[in-house]
């Protein structure tokens, strides 16, 4: 079953943010394909333990978008943290010969994660609190904050190594990326401080310029700030793209 819409699109897998929901997702209107969302099975210790590695988890979303799709072709993305994760989820399942093929990734306002690493020290949740107006703060979860930080630690997948005389595996080059960008600073107490996810907001790529040539394929800006992308008459252009 290739899963396709009556549209001819392939389906949409949104990875869940870095408090481990896909609630978000919840506010979206109809995107014109099948859309599939993935928690984290794992969030405050639902289930078992928590993960081993980046490779567990990544392992574990490929069996859940395999439980869905076997063949054919796929869109993956999400919303900050979630964009980041699918971009891993994209690289490797298109480095498996017998699995869906990513035709696209969309980026949600994901920023570049080694562009934060060395700012955030061991903290996080000291940037993730400090100086945010109040209203905001019922969207910063504490469940966020050892995800967040943990995103920036990975290494990104290198999609343009090449095959060694011994291996002679080819690596693919990434699929069409679509990064669509929030267009406003999140509003902090003092209008002098910037929120640590808004450090790369004036460069046109969030960062991932910095990542591998030419990797972002598109840029969308939408109204909104990082938080409030999702808001109200914001997901009328979200909605709309």
């Amino acid at each position: 079953d290739t899963a396709r819409s009556l549209s001819g699109l392939p389906p949409l897998f949104l990875v869940h943010d870095a408090s481990g929901s896909i609630s978000s997702y919840f506010e979206l209107g109809p995107l014109g394909c099948r859309v599939y969302g993935i928690y984290d099975p794992q969030v405050e210790g639902a289930q078992g333990e928590a993960w081993r590695s980046l490779a567990d988890r990544v392992q574990t979303y490929i069996q859940l978008i395999q439980n869905v799709l076997r063949r054919g072709s796929i869109l993956i993305g999400g919303w900050s943290y979630g964009g980041v994760l699918a971009v891993h989820i994209a690289h490797m399942l298109n480095n498996e010969r017998k699995a869906p093929h990513v035709a696209g990734i969309i980026l949600i306002d994901s920023v570049y994660p080694p562009k934060l690493r060395h700012r955030l020290g061991m903290d996080p949740q000291e940037h993730m609190m400090a100086g945010v107006v109040a209203r905001l703060k019922d969207k910063l979860p504490v469940s966020s904050v050892r995800p967040t930080y943990l995103r920036y630690a990975w290494q990104l997948p290198s999609w343009n190594n090449r095959a060694t005389e011994t291996c002679r595996k080819h690596i693919s080059a990434p699929p069409s990326v679509t990064l669509i960008r929030a267009s406003s600073h999140i509003p902090m107490a003092n209008p002098d401080e910037t929120f640590f996810l808004d450090w790369s907001r004036n460069m046109p790529q969030l960062g991932w310029e910095n990542y591998e040539e030419d990797f972002i394929s598109h840029i969308l800006e939408i109204p909104g700030d990082h938080f409030s992308i999702f808001d109200t008459p914001n997901l009328v252009v979200i909605n709309y793209l």
